[in-house]
């Protein structure tokens, strides 16, 4: 491993690194929190805190070849949400904003947004990525945390699983809205010499414990339209 590992934002789309992450029922839904309390302390080190956080690596669909996963916003009525779904690779412009570390070839984007959800976050290289990967690998948890770009400030999102394999929607709110939930993203912060970890994003799970799915009314307030099954 060099000591400048790249950021791979113009490496090809990903879908096979995509397709190995661990599903939302395979991942392991409590990471160390020791773990979080180092990465929070890695971060402010290398003043990476204020673009990137830590995201829990999981999938919530098989992509197909030349299919990438990409996030837009919307408001609707006051509600701010995202939506994740896949697209064709090259159908619009497309920044990365969560990367998976592997081993051979860097951080691989996992995901990407629209322009319009956000500038691009700094490239963070040198000595931050080498330390990140040294840390995930030596901890061997190269496969439960990758690199996500920090949402704003103050936003909390709760994420629901769309039907139809349409891919998730997160909507911004106050805190989670249930108490059972699994928390998917980490942002850090540093207060009084303190190394803070603020919990960002949660995936909301129904009483069987799976990721749950909104209703059609709850969509249809929000104007999302679902393509129909085939």
């Amino acid at each position: 491993m060099s000591d400048a590992t790249p950021l791979s934002i113009n490496n090809p789309p990903t879908w096979s690194y995509y397709n190995s992450v661990a599903t939302f029922d395979e991942q392991d839904h409590t990471p160390p929190t020791a773990a979080l309390v180092s990465l929070a302390k890695l971060f402010i080190k290398h003043d990476a805190h204020a673009h990137f956080g830590i995201a829990l690596l999981h999938r919530h669909e098989h992509l197909a070849r030349n299919m990438v996963m990409v996030q837009s916003i919307s408001t609707f009525e006051g509600t701010l949400f995202t939506r994740c779904q896949a697209e064709p690779w090259g159908r619009q412009a497309l920044l990365p904003c969560m990367f998976l570390f592997h081993e051979q070839h860097g951080f691989l984007p996992l995901e990407y947004t629209t322009p319009t959800l956000g500038k691009q976050a700094p490239t963070m290289e040198g000595p931050f990525l080498h330390e990140l990967a040294n840390f995930l690998v030596h901890n061997k948890l190269q496969r439960v945390f990758g690199l996500a770009r920090r949402s704003a400030p103050g936003l909390f999102w709760a994420e629901y699983a769309l039907p139809l394999g349409s891919g998730t929607i997160a909507i911004s709110t106050i805190s989670a809205k249930s108490e059972s939930h699994v928390v998917t993203e980490w942002a850090f912060e540093e207060k009084d010499d303190e190394a803070i970890v603020c919990e960002t994003k949660t995936c909301e799970k129904d009483s069987s414990a799976a990721h749950s799915r909104p209703s059609h009314a709850f969509l249809s307030r929000l104007g999302v339209q679902l393509a129909p099954s085939k």
